[in-house]
This record gives C-alpha cells, sequence and structure tokens, in this order.
C-alpha cells in the first residue's frame, strides 16, 4: 500500500469509526467511486488533472477530500438538514431511525454542534463548503480550476 493509500485509509477509517455498519460501507464506496472518476479523468481529461495539481491539489490532497466530500455528503449534510431550525420532527415529535437512534431535541443539538464543529474543520483546512456540496470528481476538478486560479478551498 502506498503512503497516499495510507493517508487517505486512515482518515477514513477515524472518520467512519463510530458510524452505523450500512453508512460507513456507503462513504467508502462514495470515496471509492471518487477516486474511480479520478482515474478515469487523469487518463481521458489529464489536462484538467494537471491544471489542479498545478493549484497545488496532488493525488493526496485530493483524496483527503474525496473523505471529506463524502463523509460530509453521507454522515453530516442530513444530520444537519435534521437538526437546523426551525424543527418540529424531532424537537416536538421525535424521529426513529432504525433500532437504535432516536432523534430528539437533545440529540438534534448535538447533531448541530458535531456538524458545524466539522465545517469549522474544513474551513481551517482550507476546504470550502462549496467542494464539499460538490456531487462528483468531476465536479471538484471544475470548482477547483474555475475559482480564484485554483484558491477555491485553500
Amino acid at each position: 500500500m502506498n503512503l497516499t493509500r495510507a493517508v487517505k485509509d486512515a482518515i477514513l477509517r477515524e472518520f467512519v469509526r463510530e458510524v452505523e455498519r450500512d453508512e460507513r460501507i456507503a462513504v467508502t464506496k462514495r470515496v471509492d467511486l471518487m477516486l474511480g472518476e479520478l482515474k478515469y479523468l487523469t487518463e481521458h481529461k489529464a489536462e484538467e488533472v494537471r491544471k489542479a495539481q498545478r493549484f497545488g491539489w496532488t493525488r493526496r490532497k485530493l483524496e483527503v477530500l474525496f473523505v471529506l466530500n463524502s463523509f460530509y455528503q453521507r454522515i453530516v449534510r442530513p444530520l444537519l438538514a435534521s437538526s437546523e431550525p426551525p424543527r418540529v420532527l424531532g424537537k416536538r415529535i421525535p424521529i426513529r431511525y432504525g433500532q437504535k437512534i432516536l432523534f430528539d431535541e437533545e440529540k438534534n443539538k448535538a447533531n448541530l454542534k458535531m456538524s458545524l464543529t466539522f465545517l469549522a474543520l474544513c474551513e481551517r483546512l482550507g476546504v470550502s463548503r462549496r467542494l464539499l456540496e460538490a456531487q462528483k470528481t468531476n465536479d471538484l476538478i471544475w470548482i477547483i480550476n474555475t475559482s480564484n486560479d485554483g484558491r477555491e478551498g485553500k
């Protein structure tokens, strides 16, 4: 295993450590799909990938971005959406998710805190919300290449 893969895997493992199995698998698959799309772009749209690399977005940085993006898409964003005001569901009417999770006012407060902490961490790392909200690798490369000489998310 090369160092790039080891870094990405370590970060991914840490983020999904406490996540339920199905979501852990979904996040991991999404990261793998993004890596596959990067491979395709490297082979078929090499100039776009090289341009992002000239802006400092190495393969390692892109892999870390895929982990942050996937965790945001699958875990953080749904929890953030469920905890943002106005909240009738989950505040006055609890929501049960699966066998273990009950969304009530207390859980919503914890979800909001976790979501805002994650977003603050990403901001400190120079990863913008726009990069977190991108759906595909191609979208990420486009955002990087069209934003202030690659400074989007830096």
